[in-house]
């Protein structure tokens, strides 16, 4: 069906290229998926996504018509049952089989017509019955798959069918993917499923579940193009037929502007191909992301004058290539590839999302100014691809073999058969350039670990990467092979970056490990080492929390101030390197990661837009730099509440003022910043398009505006940012103290859900407070925290950090009566008697042989609260007595019991609890 090009078309690595849409061959019945503006008399597609019951055991025979179900669960697709498991404190997810059930109504006058189901996506196994009939089983979840169900109905019009479908998203060594790796494996039936009304002569639908056409170009200029359009027709009458197909092709505007004619004998219970040429009967109007214009071909099909089926595809006409030096050429113009990365899951619905929420991901990612979309890492929805043709989206789609392989023949056989069903169904999306075969494939070993791979091991995969990459070749050579590489010697070793038609990496420096600066320098290395390697950066980022900054910031930490600095340090030496076709940051969205221990258990957190798509604010720096749109905003959404730190050279927090670091990420040339009514001047954003002022801050609310012209048109935005003063001599004279809380053994701010403020640690001064003794984690791959789910607690990123071997925590307050409270985790022990100490609380016992990982197990959050009476003027002291092993202590704070009404420090005379 689908055979190469002449070389005179593939020469280097140009492609021709005109692209197709999803099918919408959408006329009747119930749910329907939308109605074709062209009318079909023949084909008939209804969406099945109500009326469904689901049964969590997949150990019961769900497939007997006699079982009752009345006690199922009902429900309406899309669904995954993995929604809250996946981010609870159990250790890893539901990862098993389930059922789903739903009856279907034979329909009047079905005569000779075929039923299909056609499941857009089931993760990741599945076997479909009808009437307890098996009538298909498929492997694979992130590729959509159809099955004659014809047979197995009722032959009774009216008659009540049963349809079973038992899903199971158990690891499976055969199945892509197959590592612990980075995202959730969500199960269920989580994405559209249809039924497919057809003559028994019609456009074939089980042919990979392909759209039955294709659709590529011969030729293509600024003057003309020259169509070829390819199709499969299947004949399920007992008796051969001739027939008729006509391929029709209309403008954007909905003009005919060529058609062709094929005659086609079918023999019986047989298939055909057809294939012709059309050239355009107009200048034809080129595809681009600023003008995603889309033909349509309508294919026909009659026998004996008499429609039988109907089909139609939309299409994009353009041609690019990859060049080394220049990058990516587009429709004969340079055109850097502004890009992002995809998860498909969301927060609340796991990966079972609506089309509805689909578009709307895409339409943000456009909003940004992207042009350019990897979709990381499976096929997604149908959706999501006709979105990306319609905003104008560029696409790089691949398939799900990461991490590691599986050494069996069904890996290698199902990777194949994966990559197939991908390139045949999306084969016709304009917004298609790129297939992706691998990703970071080295970055375990055959048996999971991290160890040196065998020489057989490394064979095998580099066979793969050969077969693969030949595949898409084979079945797509108008478009562009690729994979993406990590820092693996192996791929030098094994020459894989040889494979490709796009050398693509995932480099993460000055996140887990290296400078911001060896970004740049590695990118130019191997651009040395390759000059005639088109290259592409398929994944840079660093992750943030809300809750967390400094102004100090630090690779690992996790805070927004970081992410800002690393994205802002790659964006500039991205943009000096002209060779690179382009660069894609990883991820647009939080998403689930079940095997992830950043701040927030269960989830990646690299993305531009929190997991229910708020923006973060370094969303706003990409679209200063990728929109042509003006942009202007205030970044500190994500930090507004400050902290005034204490001049160094003072133990007056009064004097002199602190000055706050207010950002503001815009394209326009200049931005006037506004500080409670008064302008603090005017700046030029720098070649990242972050512009910065340093401002003293009131205490309390402050209003801060920004604006800029862009042509006639005065663009602002606003904001509140409180400023709370840091006391250093706490028992200061007219500054009464109310309350402190202090994130022991951390340089980063962390603000809790009642927006306490947990400041950095400090050494002990006299007059004002700090630990004494103790040792922070050191910097590693982590960074300075350590990367574990803490359990008992939503407050991970206090208790990652802490003081190992702490003698004494002080606090020279003023006399009184305070609450304390102690926040400690054993990090590493869970077994008794190995990490002991007592606690005092000026000099007398509040805690006794206090055992951690007896009271609370390792990674376990653990509170102690202490009321006290400050007096003689003797302030607050904590001993940490060690008794076994070295004390440990992650957050302390100190409230006034009976607080004053101003705050003297972090927040508003709250207690903690």
């Amino acid at each position: 069906m689908f055979t190469r090009l002449p070389q005179s078309f593939s020469r280097y690595l140009t492609v021709v290229l005109l692209l197709v849409g999803l099918v919408s061959q959408h006329s009747l019945v119930a749910e329907q998926t939308g109605a074709d503006d062209i009318s079909n008399p023949t084909r008939q597609t209804t969406l099945l996504n109500s009326d469904w019951r689901f049964e969590l055991d997949g150990t019961i025979e769900g497939q007997d018509p006699n079982l009752d179900d009345s006690q199922w669960l009902p429900l309406r697709l899309p669904h995954t049952w993995n929604t809250e498991d996946s981010f609870d404190e159990d250790p890893g997810y539901r990862r098993n089989a389930s059922w789903y059930r739903r009856n279907l109504v034979t329909p009047e006058n079905l005569g000779d017509e075929h039923l299909y189901l056609r499941f857009e996506g089931v993760n990741q196994r599945a076997e479909v019955y009808v009437n307890g009939q098996l009538a298909t089983h498929h492997v694979g979840g992130y590729t959509a798959f159809v099955c004659d169900i014809t047979s197995l109905l009722n032959p009774t019009p009216g008659a009540s069918n049963l349809i079973a479908v038992r899903v199971d998203n158990s690891w499976d060594p055969d199945v892509p993917p197959i590592a612990k790796i980075n995202f959730t494996i969500y199960g269920g039936i989580y994405r559209n499923v249809h039924l497919l009304r057809v003559d028994p002569v019609h456009i074939a639908v089980n042919d990979f579940a392909s759209p039955g056409v294709f659709i590529d170009t011969l030729l293509v200029t600024r003057k003309e193009a020259c169509v070829r359009i390819r199709g499969l027709v299947e004949n399920q009458d007992a008796s051969s037929h001739d027939c008729t197909v006509i391929n029709t092709i209309l403008s954007p505007e909905g003009r005919e502007v060529g058609s062709a004619r094929t005659e086609l004998t079918i023999p019986e219970t047989g298939r055909s191909e057809f294939e012709t040429t059309v050239g355009l009967q107009e200048t034809p109007q080129l595809w681009s992301p600023d003008n995603a214009v889309l033909y349509r071909v309508k294919t026909e099909v009659l026998v004996e004058g008499i429609v039988r089926d109907l089909v139609t595809n939309d299409f994009g006409i353009r041609w690019f290539h990859f060049d080394p030096e220049q990058g990516f050429i587009l429709n004969g113009e340079h055109l850097y590839l502004k890009g992002t990365n995809r998860h498909q899951d969301r927060e609340g619905f796991g990966n079972a999302l609506t089309d509805e929420q689909h578009r709307e991901d895409l339409e943000l990612i456009k909003q940004m100014g992207a042009n350019f979309l990897r979709l990381g890492h499976y096929p997604q929805a149908p959706a999501v691809l006709d979105s990306a043709d319609k905003l104008g989206l560029l696409l790089w789609e691949e398939i799900p073999v990461l991490t590691r392989i599986s050494e069996s023949d069904a890996f290698r056989q199902n990777s194949l058969h994966m990559l197939e069903e991908m390139i045949k169904q999306h084969f016709n999306h304009p917004s298609i350039i790129v297939w992706g075969s691998m990703n970071e494939i080295f970055l375990r070993n055959g048996d999971g670990t991290r160890s040196e791979p065998s020489e057989a091991y490394s064979a095998k995969v580099s066979k793969l990467a050969h077969d693969l990459d030949a595949r898409i070749r084979q079945l797509d050579p108008g478009r562009v092979s690729t994979m993406a590489f990590h820092d693996s010697r192996q791929y030098d070793k094994l020459s894989m970056l040889d494979i490709p038609q796009l050398v693509a990496f995932n480099r993460y420096f000055g996140w887990y490990g290296g400078g911001l600066s060896s970004f740049g320098r590695e990118l130019d290395r191997q651009h040395q080492a390759g000059p005639e390697r088109p290259l592409f950066i398929s994944e840079y980022g660093a992750g943030s929390d809300r809750r967390l900054n400094s102004i100090d910031p630090q690779r690992m930490d996790f805070t927004n101030s970081y992410q800002q600095a690393f994205a802002e340090g790659h964006l500039r030496q991205i943009k000096e390197r002209p060779y690179l076709s382009g660069a894609a940051w990883w991820n647009q969205f939080d998403f689930g990661n079940p095997y992830n221990q950043d701040t927030i258990p269960g989830i990646n957190q690299k993305g531009l837009m929190y997991f229910d798509r708020t923006p973060k604010d370094t969303y706003y720096l990409f679209q200063a730099n990728f929109s042509d749109e003006p942009v202007l905003h205030i970044a500190s959404r994500d930090w507004p509440i400050r902290i005034a730190y204490p001049s160094p050279k003072s133990n007056d927090s009064a004097e002199p003022p602190f000055e706050h670091a207010i950002k503001v990420y815009s394209n326009a040339d200049s931005v006037e910043l506004v500080v409670n009514g008064t302008s603090v001047g005017s700046r030029q954003p720098d070649d990242v398009c972050a512009a910065t002022w340093k401002v003293p801050l009131q205490e309390g609310v402050n209003q801060i505006a920004a604006q800029a012209k862009f042509d006639e048109k005065i663009v602002s935005d606003e904001m509140e940012i409180e400023s709370r003063g840091m006391p250093t001599n706490l028992a200061k004279e007219g500054d009464p103290f109310d309350a402190l809380y202090v994130n022991v053994g951390s340089h980063v701010e962390f603000r809790d859900h009642k927006d306490h403020i947990w400041i950095p640690d400090q050494s002990y001064q006299s007059g004002g407070w700090g630990h004494v003794a103790g040792k922070p984690r050191e910097l590693s791959a982590e960074g300075s925290r350590k990367s574990v789910d803490v359990f008992n607690t939503d407050e991970d990123p206090l208790y990652q950090s802490f003081l190992v071997g702490i003698n004494q925590y002080r606090f020279d307050l003023p006399d009184g009566r305070y609450r304390v409270t102690l926040k400690m985790n054993d990090y590493e022990n869970s077994d008794p008697a190995t990490r002991v100490f007592d606690i005092k609380v000026n000099n007398e016992p509040v805690v006794e042989n206090l055992d951690l990982a007896m009271q609370a197990d390792k990674q376990t959050a653990l509170v102690t609260e202490h009321v006290v009476e400050v007096s003689e003027g003797k302030g607050l002291i904590v001993d940490f007595v060690p008794v076994a092993g070295e004390p440990v202590l992650s957050g302390i704070s100190v409230v006034r019991e009976t607080p004053t009404i101003k705050s003297a420090g972090v927040t508003r005379s709250e207690t903690d609890r």
